[in-house]
C-alpha cells in the first residue's frame, strides 16, 4: 500500500468512525430518499458495487439472507443491506434497504468495519466495498422468527437466524469474506 493510499485508508477509517447516531437512527427521516428518487446500481464487470450491511444479533445467531449461486449449486448467507446510492450515506442506505424489504425500522447502529469483497456468482465476477454495522430492530418481535423479504424486482428472499457456529464448522457460507472473523471477536 503506498503512502498516499495508507493516509487514504485511515483518513476514511478516522471519518467513519467519528459518525455519531442520534436516536434513532442519527439522520431526519426525511432525508431517505423515495422510491422515485431511486437509482439502481447495477452489476457490471469492472465496476465496484459499496454496499452497507448490517449485523442484527440474537444470542449466538445473526439474521442473514439466505442465496443461493445456481452455477456452483451452492447455499451462501449475508447479512441483510444492500447498495450505497449515490449522495446517501451508510446509515440511510440501511434504514432505506430494511424499509424496502422488511417494512422495518432500525436503531442503535453502530459502525463495525468496511471489508473487500471480491467473489463470482452466477459466473460474473463482482467486486464490493462493504460497510458492516451493528445494529438492532426497533420492533422486538423481529427476533422471533424468520423472515420474508423482498426485493425492487418482486422477488423474495428468506431471512434467517443462523447461528455463527454453523459457519466456523464450515455448515454454512458467510459473505463477505472476513466478516465472520471480525463478528466473532466482537
Amino acid at each position: 500500500m503506498t503512502n498516499m493510499s495508507a493516509l487514504a485508508s485511515r483518513r476514511m477509517r478516522g471519518v467513519l468512525h467519528s459518525l455519531e447516531m442520534r436516536e434513532p437512527l442519527g439522520f431526519p427521516l426525511e432525508d431517505l430518499p423515495t422510491s422515485s428518487q431511486k437509482t439502481s446500481i447495477p452489476m457490471l464487470s469492472g465496476r465496484i458495487r459499496p454496499l452497507a450491511i448490517c449485523v442484527f444479533r440474537r444470542g449466538d445467531r445473526i439474521l442473514v439472507a439466505e442465496g443461493y449461486d445456481p452455477v456452483k449449486r451452492t447455499t451462501f448467507y449475508r447479512p441483510l443491506g444492500g447498495a450505497i446510492e449515490f449522495g446517501e450515506r451508510a446509515e440511510q442506505s440501511l434504514a432505506r434497504e430494511l424499509r424496502e424489504e422488511l417494512d422495518a425500522e432500525i436503531t442503535q447502529l453502530k459502525y463495525l468495519a468496511t471489508l473487500e469483497n471480491i467473489f463470482t456468482y452466477n459466473g460474473q465476477r463482482g467486486h464490493e466495498i462493504v460497510l458492516v454495522f451493528d445494529g438492532a430492530f426497533v420492533d422486538r418481535s423481529i427476533y422471533e422468527r424468520d423472515l420474508v423479504g423482498h426485493e425492487d424486482d418482486g422477488s423474495t428472499f428468506r431471512a434467517v437466524w443462523k447461528s455463527l457456529g454453523e459457519f466456523g464448522m464450515g455448515q454454512a457460507i458467510l459473505f463477505p469474506e472476513g466478516l465472520q472473523e471480525l463478528i466473532r471477536d466482537i
